[in-house]
């Protein structure tokens, strides 16, 4: 849609107006059914730079980026304010969000009183079968002393 009707569906967020009703012009011309073609509006109205349009601008534009006589009401611009406290609450609740915990350490570091390790704690089960079946002694134990490569 933005290579077709750059103007009405811009990729800088300060270039974005408010639409005027395109869903017919968008089914003609894409062949789209009109539920896809309302979702996919649905979906271009519910962005951040969308609803700040809709609270600046006051006329709509057509899909050319011609303003049309279409006028932004005030239904519309309470939308607008309600979804950017949506996404205002979303972002917040993103921010206070702990962190991600860190995996553990590799290889584990040893307890006081531990100066080595089994083979199959250090290199995982699969490998310690490889290497009981290379003939290492089953008791063989290897010292965490830290990463090898």
């Amino acid at each position: 849609m933005r290579a077709r009707w750059p103007n009405a569906f811009p990729t800088k967020p300060h270039e974005v107006h408010p639409l005027a009703s395109v869903t017919a012009e968008l089914k003609a011309a894409l062949g789209w059914s009109n539920a896809y073609a309302k979702g996919v509006l649905h979906a271009w109205k519910a962005r951040e730079s969308y609803c700040r349009a809709v609270l600046t601008y006051s006329r709509r534009i057509d899909l050319d980026g011609s303003l049309t006589e279409g006028v932004v009401d005030d239904n519309a611009r309470a939308m607008a304010t309600a979804r950017l406290e949506q996404i205002a609450a979303r972002k917040a609740k993103e921010v206070a969000r702990p962190p991600a915990t860190m995996p553990p350490l590799w290889p584990p570091l040893l307890l006081p009183g531990m100066n080595s390790l089994p083979v199959a704690a250090v290199v995982g089960p699969v490998t310690a079968k490889l290497c009981e079946t290379a003939m290492l002694p089953e008791a063989h134990s290897v010292k965490s002393v830290g990463h090898r490569r």
